[in-house]
């Protein structure tokens, strides 16, 4: 599976290991070209805990509340059906997602996601850096950059899959538009392959 990404920032490709130390300077030079005002933000990456394939960096005002965050994680990897979530901090559930994330985490900490208590998608979240960003009119997060999706091929002709069957994730899941018209099992049971780390779970279709 490819590990590359793009910087959302200049638009260029990178491997995931090399993309962190890219963002530092390119998140500066941007920076230097605008005239908006400044205020402290924080550069977090965010990736899938057992899915690492599936990654994102974003860039978040320290005084943003953590409910802003997990409205973020939601909306981009994660919302199906209104499942339940927590933060992770310390090795202890942290629900209060009134406090703003200056209060709960600092540079160089790692906390943990958890959304759905059912199927659960679980994410590792890291403080890479404080840094300066631009100010915005109203309370915002920036994705910086994001994996490109993975290259995952069909089970059963190895051609590019567009469908995974959620009876069949463990023998025989993944199809292409095809091998899908072939497939025994009911059609509600296929979900769609997305960028996700989620991708299989629940109803979820990206």
């Amino acid at each position: 599976m490819s590990n590359r990404g793009e910087c959302l920032l200049c638009h260029s490709k990178f491997e995931k290991s090399s993309i962190t130390n890219h963002l530092k300077s390119c998140s500066k030079k941007k920076l230097a070209e605008s005239s908006k005002k400044r205020e402290k933000t924080y550069h977090i990456v965010v990736e899938g805990k057992y899915y690492p394939q599936y990654w994102m960096h974003i860039e978040v005002p320290i005084d943003a509340r953590l409910s802003l965050l997990d409205q973020f994680l939601r909306k981009t990897w994660l919302e199906c059906c209104s499942h339940m979530s927590e933060f992770v901090i310390d090795g202890e559930p942290f629900d209060d997602m009134s406090q703003p994330l200056k209060n709960c985490i600092e540079p160089k900490e790692t906390f943990e996601y958890i959304y759905d208590f059912g199927t659960s998608t679980e994410l590792k979240l890291k403080v890479i850096e404080e840094q300066e960003g631009e100010k915005t009119s109203r309370e915002s997060i920036k994705l910086l950059a994001r994996n490109e999706p993975p290259d995952i091929s069909c089970d059963f002709c190895n051609d590019f899959a567009e469908y995974v069957c959620v009876e069949c994730t463990l023998d025989g899941g993944c199809l292409c538009k095809k091998c899908v018209n072939n497939h025994e099992c009911d059609e509600e049971m296929l979900l769609p392959i997305v960028n996700s780390p989620r991708v299989g779970e629940c109803d979820y279709r990206g």
